[in-house]
């Protein structure tokens, strides 16, 4: 057999073991998902909103939108002041 050929079939089973690996661990995380399943879980139904009206999602998002313009700003969180915001329709990107 010459090193060409030799070198090929190397090369091939390298590639098989790699998949091979690599399928194995994709299929690592879907037996955690079937092991870790609770059959007692109680659903929630929603959350309360705050007293204002707004979602605790909102309070989350005005924070981090607010530490991100701190930061490129180069100032502190506290020295901003958020006085409204109001949520955009999503644009559809395909038109």
């Amino acid at each position: 057999m010459t090193n060409i050929q030799e070198g090929l079939i190397w090369a091939f089973a390298g590639m098989i073991a790699t998949f091979l690996l690599l399928g194995g661990i994709s299929f690592i995380p879907s037996l955690f998902q079937h092991t870790f399943k609770r059959e007692d879980a109680v659903p929630v139904e929603g959350q309360a909103d705050h007293e204002d009206g707004q979602a605790p999602d909102d309070f989350e998002l005005i924070a981090a939108i607010t530490a991100a313009i701190a930061m490129s700003i180069g100032t502190s969180p506290d020295q901003l002041v958020v006085r409204t915001y109001h949520r955009v329709a999503p644009r559809n990107a395909a038109r």
